[in-house]
């Protein structure tokens, strides 16, 4: 292992655990949601949908998004470096991004 000064090594994340999450929240079909641990793997096949805040200056984030299974314009949309909000409706799922400073 080289070290570099300076250099802090970004640790994989676990598996199964979305890298670069800050916060999720599982959304029910009444509306209530519900606060996700970002260090747990994300349970499949629930009913609603996840709402998921990913840093993407973490690069394991967008390497996430790549091999997601998402569908291209999806992944196309939330890795542009465009400053616009932005809302894609693509059945059966709904991608977008809302900019932060």
């Amino acid at each position: 292992m080289t070290i570099v000064e300076g250099f802090v090594p970004v640790e994989a994340s676990p598996p199964g655990v979305v890298p670069g999450l800050i916060w999720a929240f599982h959304i029910l079909e009444d509306g209530t949601a519900s606060p996700l641990p970002v260090n747990q793997p994300l349970a499949g096949g629930q009913e609603g949908w996840l709402w998921l805040h990913l840093d993407l200056a973490d690069v394991r984030a967008t390497q996430w998004l790549r091999s997601a299974g998402l569908p291209d314009p999806a992944v196309e949309t939330m890795l542009s470096h465009d400053r616009h909000q932005q809302l894609h409706a693509t059945r059966p799922r709904m991608s977008g991004t809302c900019i932060s400073s």
